[in-house]
């Protein structure tokens, strides 16, 4: 993901919540891939004009660029520029989260171990 986004702008953090273990056993024994699959994500852009832009430019159009073969092809991009929104906030919400019936496991890593 990060390398998709990167032409945009300087990305500081990336945080994905990781499919369900049930979602992605029913998934593959429907006959779906074995690839990892996310279910939402977040992206920390350094300036928040890219952010912005990035945002309202790729909201709504494909992923995958003009090749009908690649894996993102039918994949839509849904962005959403989150105005105040601080890290913090989110480690509240995902750990308000582990505490009830959703089990949710979060990759949160800095760009650079990318």
């Amino acid at each position: 993901m990060k390398h998709m986004l990167q032409k945009y702008g300087n990305i500081g953090l990336i945080c994905f919540v990781k499919e369900d273990d049930q979602r992605r056993k029913r998934r593959i024994k429907g006959g779906g891939n074995r690839k990892r699959q996310f279910t939402e994500g977040w992206i920390e852009f350094a300036n928040k004009k890219y952010a912005k832009a990035v945002a309202t430019m790729l909201n709504n159009t494909n992923m995958g660029g003009g090749n009908k073969h690649g894996f993102y092809h039918e994949d839509l991009w849904d962005l959403k520029y989150l105005p105040k929104f601080k890290w913090r906030h989110l480690a509240e919400q995902l750990a308000g989260d582990r505490n009830g019936q959703l089990k949710v496991r979060v990759e949160c890593r800095e760009s650079s171990e990318y």
